[in-house]
């Protein structure tokens, strides 16, 4: 995902926008290097049967 796409996201929110309903934490890493584009995000889900369903999916890249 890209910084700008998070502007005004709050963490809560985040899941609900992915499609998640277990989320536990979620943390955003925003570069601050001038050029870096790219952001992640980590998400803790409290089921592990969503996280598996989730990377089947491709709705996340790893669980």
């Amino acid at each position: 995902m890209l910084k700008r796409e998070l502007k005004d996201v709050t963490k809560e929110d985040f899941g609900k926008q992915v499609g998640l309903t277990t989320v536990d934490k979620v943390k955003f890493r925003i570069p601050t290097i001038a050029g870096v584009m790219r952001a992640m995000a980590l998400v803790t889900l409290t089921s592990q049967e969503e996280a598996r369903r989730a990377c089947e999916g491709r709705v996340v890249r790893r669980a």
